[in-house]
């Protein structure tokens, strides 16, 4: 007779870590949804850096706005290509402390194109993209994020 463990299976534990984690108090400038979002991705360095950089929770929560919690597998896409987007360009830069931000500098442009072709495997031979969709999606998601941050500045010099 095979022994039945009356805790569940074992890949239930990452749900009740999970669970665990919607117990504790949401951070200051994240709203609950986003938080709840966050923290049903899978646990890897792209959601530690997804937390703790401003642009992509403001992101995320322009997300959830926009497409309600239904399309959370959505979200998620988007905020991991973005944040392995970050990944790659704090690795070709050599700076751990590079923030999204900082990477919309006009002045990171190369650093954002390298970052780019890197993520979507280009080749310099062939001029192609291994993955072209991505390249697509992350400079949508930028020139998304490029508006929000002008709104900032717009909002920031009015008051």
């Amino acid at each position: 007779m095979e022994h039945k463990c009356k805790f569940g299976k074992k890949n239930e534990k990452g749900r009740r870590a999970q669970q665990a984690q919607l117990l504790l108090p949401v951070p200051d400038g994240m709203s609950e949804k986003v938080f709840e979002l966050l923290v049903t991705m899978k646990d890897d360095h792209i959601k530690s850096v997804a937390k703790c950089d401003p642009l992509i929770i403001e992101y995320a929560k322009k997300l959830v706005h926009a497409k309600c919690v239904q399309k959370k597998s959505y979200i998620k896409d988007k905020i991991r290509g973005i944040t392995r987007f970050l990944r790659k360009a704090r690795q070709s830069s050599g700076l751990n402390s590079l923030s999204l931000k900082d990477c919309i500098n006009p002045l990171q442009s190369s650093l954002c194109l390298s970052a780019v072709k890197k993520l979507a495997g280009f080749d310099e031979n062939t001029a192609e993209y291994k993955i072209p969709s991505l390249a697509l999606k992350i400079g949508h998601s930028l020139k998304h994020m490029t508006r929000t941050m002008k709104h900032h500045a717009i909002e920031s010099r009015g008051v």
